[in-house]
């Protein structure tokens, strides 16, 4: 049987719209995951693992959205789509706060250091620290 270790896909665009609803854009990437996977297995190849990267959030801090409301939106927007995806792994990239207002980051910097503190998820969510430490999330 053939392997495969990498499908990847290129969301962009906003993950939610301005109803807190997926995006179309979302919901494509959703529905090219499963066609690709679909494709695989009905030419004889095996998929050894399933990730994304999310990186997303700068925005939201230019909207000065809440932490609260960041943190929950972003978890059911990334569950539903790991789920819907067929995804075992959510490598988060936390954003930066290199702008002209940094303190405005702050709070989707932390609410994504917290996503990936929470325990008792199924799907593991990793936030990869780039000055050499790496956070696991669920798992």
């Amino acid at each position: 049987m053939k392997k495969i270790d990498l499908i990847a896909l290129d969301l962009d665009g906003t993950a939610l719209n301005p109803q807190n609803q997926v995006s179309p854009a979302t919901a494509d990437a959703v529905r090219r995951a499963r066609k690709a996977r679909k494709f695989l297995a009905e030419n004889g190849y095996t998929i050894r693992h399933s990730a994304m990267v999310w990186c997303q959030g700068c925005t939201d801090g230019d909207l000065h959205t809440l932490k609260a409301v960041y943190k929950l939106d972003t978890d059911r927007v990334i569950h539903e789509f790991m789920t819907d995806a067929g995804l075992e792994t959510c490598f988060l990239i936390q954003i930066g706060n290199q702008r002209d207002e940094p303190e405005l980051y702050v709070p989707i910097q932390q609410a994504q250091e917290e996503l990936e503190g929470q325990s008792g998820q199924e799907e593991e969510f990793t936030v990869p620290d780039f000055d050499g430490y790496g956070y696991d999330y669920g798992g």
